[in-house]
């Protein structure tokens, strides 16, 4: 099967992330894929395979029109024409699935929306949800890393009768295995620095535990616009003994093997591919009650949940993790690690992928 993946160039990382892993992971078990970024002509697949291959901020639109509906890729900056069609081809917001319906109707390609975001539903975003509504109706199929997506689509009533599926966010292949061990709680916290991440309320929550956990410390890794505010916060209140913004790092860097608990604080969060990763490397997490990260950690020991910005309850909640027996931290890390790799795997990801597009398909030649 030949995959179109389309990327626009308001991807959020974590969404931009798991198209690539989607890519990669398709690409290994024997598919075509095509990767093609829509309208950002600063991206690029660098760091990415050969057989990766980049629009490099062509419109997808205009460029197949001018070349009569051919399908036309820029690897690297020189130029490959190739005739075989695309089967089934994946938006990941709105604007440029909405590409992707137009070319179907020339095409005979299937296509799906994914819903990687919560951005349609919120007070005046009445225009986009109108886009979403139509793009929908176009679309063949529906899909989301959460239920919650789903849910709100359908409440809105913009859905119809389309078919919808949800299929969890992927962990890449690395494992940083967490051993926890007495006279040490390490508190990990990995997104970007935006206030929709909260990281300020986690500082404060932190502040708060530490008065009850002495041996508490605190990881924050990431990048964003809160940085200077928030070390500002940590030198004003003599918080850096403890608790470190360790800004931007590389998957296999991040310090999960030396962690105890993740925490999501989030205000609005869809499906969090942090906590994914955080669990399959057997570190037990708590996260705001928010968007679909209910889905993720509701009715596990080896989790919890608090009302998003109530510091309190997040502060008490690192202090009952952090009290714990190291016996039982040891089972919850265990009971985590086992949870992830059966809801996060690339191999389980790629398989409903794979299930998904062969459904598309046979869809589409019901319609013929």
């Amino acid at each position: 099967m030949h995959w179109g993946i389309l990327i626009a160039n308001n991807a959020v990382g974590g969404c931009e992330h798991q198209m690539e892993l989607l890519a990669r992971g398709l690409m290994a078990a024997g598919d075509q894929v095509t990767v093609i970024y829509t309208d950002s002509p600063h991206q690029g697949l660098r760091r990415n395979p050969p057989n990766l291959l980049d629009y490099s901020g062509i419109p997808v639109l205009r460029l197949c029109l001018r070349r009569f509906f051919r399908w036309f890729y820029l690897p690297y900056g020189r130029w490959q024409v190739r005739r075989k069609k695309i089967d089934v081809m994946i938006g990941n917001n709105a604007e440029n699935t909405l590409f992707a319906c137009e070319l179907s109707k020339w095409c005979d390609t299937a296509v799906a929306l994914h819903i990687a975001g919560l951005g349609y539903f919120r007070p005046g975003c009445e225009e986009r949800l109108r886009l979403l509504k139509n793009v929908i109706q176009m679309s063949d199929w529906v899909i989301s890393n959460a239920q919650v997506a789903i849910n709100l689509v359908r409440d809105f009533h913009v859905l119809g009768d389309k078919p919808t599926r949800v299929i969890f966010n992927a962990v890449r292949q690395f494992r940083l295995v967490s051993e926890p061990k007495e006279g040490r709680f390490h508190v990990i916290f990995v997104g970007q620095l935006y206030h929709i991440k909260d990281p300020m309320n986690l500082i404060k929550a932190l502040e708060i535990a530490k008065k009850e956990l002495p041996v508490l410390t605190a990881t924050l890794v990431g990048e964003g616009v809160l940085h200077a505010e928030l070390q500002q916060y940590l030198d004003q209140h003599g918080l850096n003994d403890f608790i470190r913004l360790a800004g931007h790092l590389p998957p296999d860097q991040i310090p999960y093997d030396r962690s105890d608990l993740y925490v999501n604080c989030s205000t609005s969060e869809l499906s969090s591919g942090a906590i994914a990763e955080a669990l399959c490397c057997g570190v037990p997490a708590v996260g705001s009650r928010v968007g679909g990260t209910p889905e993720l950690l509701e009715g596990h020991d080896f989790s919890a949940l608090f009302p998003a910005k109530d510091v309190q309850r997040l502060a008490e909640l690192i202090v009952s993790f952090g009290k714990k027996p190291l016996e039982e931290r040891v089972s919850l890390g265990r009971q985590a690690a086992e949870y992830g790799e059966k809801h996060f795997s690339i191999e389980s990801y790629v398989a409903q992928y794979q299930k998904l597009g062969a459904d598309m398909l046979k869809l589409l030649e019901k319609k013929k």
